[in-house]
């Protein structure tokens, strides 16, 4: 706009900025539009120049970082909320601490002044002054415990944000503000950046499901490399001249004039892309030889869309495989005598936890694994199932997030792993998106000691950067104020620790919250008191709510329309097995989102026809008013749910419905007691 108004003068690199941006931006669309998850970091390269065209001076990723701020870490470690002239005192014992962080150039004075701060900002997620919460101090104490071991390197930006953390110290009275949060969002970004992150930083990326982020990765633009249309055009061209080939080498030799066309305009679209002549691959081709090159145009495109088509190929695999098992395992449910069909339960799912782990997807192998343990105890002879039994809700509810997380996988392996998380406190694999702005608690685990490094026995970290030395600044309250990005290098001032330090550290971090154990461990048996598994719908996600309730209202359109004609032709299995299989697909989804009462009513009637699918009898009348009544009945609970996003009605009559028309008996009616 200002380019446009004449208040900016553009050079040419300007305009090369602003044309790079916009076909980046259209690129970046695409990938939204496509499925990918957005990553406005892809983005950075492009913004950075149009930011330096614009002659802005500070420029950062983290300007187009933005995590998920809704999630509400729930630390178990008790509040004892600081007095005002407490945090005064704590504020004092920030500044002293920051000035010859700031002033210093030496990274083992910088790194003993980060413990400082780092010490300070422990007894703030202690003592929780202000209106930030606890979860706020809690980041911001990782990011200085942090740059204090040397996981995140002091550089300009790093010293600054520890200087907007002392100017938020002065807001402590003031509400949460778009400041305040760019601040956490900053301190977001350095963690998940982090090269080599210690427990107590990845235990902050997964709760915040953040993403490693390669900063060297961020400096290169991804988008614009080749020609898009060109692209296309190449690839249409050799696709068309490989059918024509085929239709030559078959002898009709009227396809020589359509090869020979095709590959000229191929030959002309590959030399505009930048990349060899055809021609010396042709002879060679036609030689015998093989080129071992790919073409320069075709090469990390073809690559990563290939990579693509496998992982989506073997991601629609697996889920077909765990369709099969939840089929068996749900009969197996139904009649627990029947251990029989668990036979080949095992061998199904330790074919899907390996091409997990072959896929990097750590933590849906450890669900599949522990299915796997919970499927191992159904087979003892011990074991005394019943149906409704807690282990089969359990194992039901994992089965339900695996599904959608392969089916998520098919779309975008590398976010599907961000979005899906295994606890193993409670042995579930859930989902952990959440709408923007909708608040979602997670529970962090609290340590009794925390195991510290001393600041002069951390390595230098081995990344670089570009940002240089920073000048010092005016004592007491001029701490506060922002450090240039061009400052002239001071003296080094050195801070050696007092002789106490170890130990006052170690006091400072006692009750914070402890460090996530990422070692993978064989998964221990479900108990059944252990397992909180919600028979309502108030503990449903939001985001995945949406995706079922879309789903549940076609596959109810589908058993209105299919009901009319089984009643006209009850002998029909076809109508049957339709029918089956939208109560079966409304059992999972429901289960998958976390419907357990949802799920529970569809299986009833899923089970009832199954027994009528196996007796080959035709459809009774009783069998057909039983589906009509699921019909209305799940209808009006997905009302609730549009409605409300929350239903308060139970199973229990539809399930006692279906027990007696699977039995033989007549259809109860509606008032019958649950």
């Amino acid at each position: 706009a200002r380019a446009a108004d004449g208040s900016l003068a553009l050079a040419p690199e300007g305009v090369d900025a602003i044309a790079a941006a916009c076909g980046a931006l259209t690129e970046y669309f695409d990938e939204l539009l496509a499925g990918t998850a957005p990553q406005a970091l892809k983005l950075y390269p492009y913004y950075r120049d149009l930011q330096q065209a614009r002659g802005i001076g500070r420029i950062h990723p983290t300007d187009l970082y933005f995590p998920d701020l809704s999630i509400q870490p729930r630390l178990a470690a008790p509040v004892v909320q600081a007095s005002a002239a407490e945090a005064a005192q704590l504020r004092q014992r920030f500044e002293k601490a920051l000035l010859p962080l700031l002033k210093s150039t030496d990274p083992q004075a910088e790194k003993a002044g980060a413990a400082g701060l780092a010490d300070v900002l422990a007894d703030f997620v202690r003592r929780a002054p202000g209106q930030y919460g606890r979860p706020y101090w809690w980041v911001l104490h990782a990011f200085a415990a942090g740059v204090a071991s040397g996981e995140i390197a002091s550089a300009v930006h790093v010293k600054q944000l520890f200087g907007r953390i002392n100017i938020q110290m002065r807001k402590l009275d003031e509400p949460p503000s778009e400041l305040s949060e760019r601040l956490m969002r900053d301190a977001l970004y350095f963690i998940a950046a982090a090269p080599q992150p210690s427990p107590r930083l990845q235990q902050i990326r997964q709760v915040y499901s953040l993403a490693p982020i390669d900063e060297a990765s961020l400096q290169a633009g991804l988008y614009g490399r080749v020609d898009r249309a060109m692209t296309a055009l190449a690839l249409e061209r050799l696709q068309s001249a490989k059918a024509g080939w085929e239709r030559l080498a078959a002898g009709e030799m009227r396809a020589a004039a359509d090869v020979q066309r095709d590959i000229g305009q191929l030959a002309t679209a590959t030399a505009s892309l930048g990349s060899p002549s055809l021609e010396p691959r042709l002879r060679a081709v036609a030689g015998g030889d093989v080129p071992s090159t790919p073409l320069q145009w075709a090469g990390s495109a073809a690559e990563d869309a290939s990579q693509r088509e496998t992982v989506a190929v073997l991601a629609a695999e697996m889920r077909s495989n765990l369709a099969q098992v939840e089929k068996m395992l749900d009969e197996f449910f139904s009649n627990a005598a029947k251990r029989t069909v668990l036979a080949p339960v095992d061998g199904v799912l330790n074919q899907i936890e390996g091409a997990l782990a072959v896929l990097d997807q750590h933590q849906a192998m450890l669900a599949v694994r522990n299915v796997r343990a919970e499927v191992a105890l159904f087979t003892s002879p011990d074991f005394e199932g019943e149906p409704g039994r807690p282990e089969f809700q359990h194992v039901a509810r994992n089965l339900g997030a695996l599904s959608f997380f392969l089916e998520s996988m098919q779309a975008d392996s590398e976010a599907a792993k961000t979005r899906f998380h295994f606890d193993k406190e409670s042995s579930l694999f859930t989902s952990t998106v959440a709408r923007r702005g909708q608040a979602r608690e997670v529970d962090v685990p609290v340590m009794s000691s925390v195991p510290t490094v001393p600041a002069d026995a951390v390595t230098e970290p081995s990344t670089s950067s570009n940002d240089g030395p920073v000048s010092a600044l005016p004592a007491s309250t001029a701490i506060a104020g922002s450090i240039p990005d061009n400052a002239a290098p001071v003296a080094p001032v050195a801070v050696a620790p007092p002789a106490d330090y170890e130990n006052e550290r170690a006091l400072a971090n006692a009750d914070l919250p402890d460090a996530v154990e990422y070692t993978p461990a064989a998964p221990s048996p479900v108990q059944p008191s252990d397992l909180v598994l919600a028979m309502d719908d108030e503990a449903v996600d939001a985001e995945l709510l949406d995706i079922f309730l879309g789903e549940a209202v076609e596959v109810l359109e589908t058993v209105s329309d299919t009901l009319p004609s089984l009643r006209m032709a009850p002998s029909e299995q076809d109508y049957l097995t339709t029918l089956r299989r939208a109560f079966h697909t409304l059992k999972g989804s429901g289960r998958m989102v976390g419907l357990s009462a949802f799920g529970e009513a569809a299986w009833g009637v899923e089970k009832t026809l199954n027994l009528a699918l196996a007796s080959n009898m035709p459809a009774s009348d009783d069998l057909c008013e039983l589906i009509d009544r699921a019909h209305g009945e799940l209808s009006a609970w997905v009302d609730d749910l549009q409605r409300s996003g929350k239903s308060a009605r139970t199973p229990h009559a539809l399930a006692y419905a279906c027990e007696q028309v699977a039995n033989g008996g007549p259809l109860p009616g509606k008032d019958a007691p649950e």
